[in-house]
């Protein structure tokens, strides 16, 4: 049997990934508590813009080792950053998926890494890169949204 929680939590999933899939185009209203005083859902918008820049890190690190390997050394310093970055949200979604104290503040890091990703990678003008910003984009502004409403 399911808990209230569980519930709340699961359909609040089931909507974000519908959303991020992009089947609505309307966008979902969560509210900011859970009925029970648990944690906000929003961990779960953040774990899953922590989860999607993760993986553009990881599409971006892999550009970044074919550029190094083809001559183009100015992507040595992107390949690092993206790798720590991709690593960063990796941790956060982890820790907000089960709810760890420290989830805030390796949230702030990873908006960190996301920022100065997003600095770096401006220098370049492929398009993989304007993709993987705009995601890391997201990834800053959902977790400092939670930061501000732990």
């Amino acid at each position: 049997m399911f808990n209230r929680r569980e519930v709340i939590l699961s359909s609040a999933a089931v909507i974000a990934g519908v959303n991020r899939a992009g089947a609505s185009s309307t966008p979902v209203t969560v509210p900011d508590t859970v009925p029970d005083g648990s944690r906000t859902v929003h961990d779960i918008a953040t774990a899953a813009a922590c989860t999607d820049c993760a993986a553009a890190c990881t599409v971006l690190a892999q550009l970044c080792v074919e550029r190094v390997a083809a001559g183009k050394s100015e992507y040595a310093a992107l390949h690092g950053l993206s790798r720590d970055c991709g690593d960063l949200c990796t941790v956060a979604a982890t820790l907000l998926g089960r709810q760890g104290p420290l989830a805030p503040a390796i949230c702030q890091a990873c908006a960190d890494a996301c920022d100065r990703l997003i600095d770096l990678s401006s220098n370049f003008t492929v398009r993989d890169l304007r993709d993987c910003r705009t995601i890391a984009g997201r990834c800053a502004i959902e977790c400092r949204n939670l930061i501000s409403n732990s």
